[in-house]
């Protein structure tokens, strides 16, 4: 109910909203951000991890969006991690001139139909006006569940008394990864990391990221969703969730079409798309190599008028 607005992306924190609520939203490249604030020190805590977790801007526009980030962006005293980056002004690059990647779903979890209707149609629209358009992915998972689940633990694990540490595993289980045994087993291991096993994910991210680099060699920008469909109707977290007809768990609604791009670093602007039937919002999420917001934010601006016509709501 804002202008302009900040959130936190560490799983689609930014993204889910906006695209649940028809707004814009940018998650920018890991580590480009300050983070001071964001994360509250735990008391007699002896040292803090800040994985994944990105701050970004949601807003009624392109515009908006670009005014705060390149307001937030950059370094500050307050978090020593942030270097100084020489952004790159976008290439000014028509339609006609860029490379598109499309997706409707990653391996394993495809999107709804009104979901890959609206990307299908963005991607033969993009065409018409003369872009080179490719339905490609780069390959997420399963390492993607396996970065993103250990930096996680990380994160979370850190001066985490024992008895937490033990239930925290089966509390989760009943909850947000009701249904995801593997993903429970994931982050109890997550949680008992060794030294040895926080580098051996860094590693395993590493050679990830250079291979969604080496993707967007030869794309300039891939369009994929952001959920499996539209906001779902008020639930308690863990309810198993209605995918056009079949019961799945709660977590694969979102997580899987988001969080690969928290555990890799790379920036991800949602926009707008349209409407399901029941007139809930549907948005796109446009992904890029790292450090490239000024040409995602340039690439936006030419895909607006190709959406079907979805109006942001205006605040009353």
């Amino acid at each position: 109910m804002t202008a302009l607005e900040l959130g936190g992306d560490a799983g689609g924190s930014l993204r889910v909203p906006a695209h649940f609520c028809g707004v814009f939203c940018l998650k920018p490249t890991d580590k480009t951000i300050p983070r001071y604030g964001m994360v509250p020190l735990p008391k007699q805590a002896r040292g803090f991890l800040v994985n994944m977790a990105q701050p970004g801007p949601l807003g009624r526009s392109i515009d908006d969006l670009e005014l705060l980030w390149q307001i937030i962006r950059g370094p500050d005293p307050s978090d020593f991690e942030i270097a100084p980056i020489a952004w790159r002004s976008p290439s000014g690059r028509s339609l006609e001139q860029l490379r598109f990647a499309w997706t409707d779903g990653f391996e394993g979890y495809v999107a709804g139909a009104e979901t890959r209707e609206l990307i299908a149609a963005l991607a033969t629209r993009v065409k018409r006006a003369g872009a080179r358009v490719e339905k490609a992915a780069p390959a997420i998972h399963p390492r993607a569940t396996e970065v993103f689940v250990q930096l996680q633990g990380a994160l979370l694990g850190q001066d985490m008394p024992w008895p937490v540490r033990k239930m925290f595993p089966l509390l989760v289980g009943r909850g947000l990864l009701k249904g995801q045994p593997h993903m429970v087993r994931l982050l109890r291991r997550a949680l008992r990391m060794k030294t040895q096993d926080y580098a051996a994910a860094l590693a395993v991210k590493r050679a990830w990221v250079d291979d969604i680099e080496g993707f967007f060699g030869s794309h300039d920008v891939l369009l994929a969703p952001v959920s499996f469909g539209p906001a779902f109707k008020r639930c308690e977290q863990g309810s198993p969730l209605d995918f056009d007809g079949a019961m799945r768990p709660y977590n694969d609604y979102c997580w899987p079409y988001v969080g690969p791009f928290n555990a890799s670093g790379h920036p991800a602007l949602v926009m707008p798309l349209g409407t399901s039937k029941d007139g809930l919002p549907i948005g796109v999420q446009l992904v890029g190599p790292y450090w490239s917001e000024p040409e995602l934010l340039h690439i936006a601006r030419q895909l607006a008028p190709l959406s079907q016509g979805f109006e942001t709501p205006q605040l009353r």
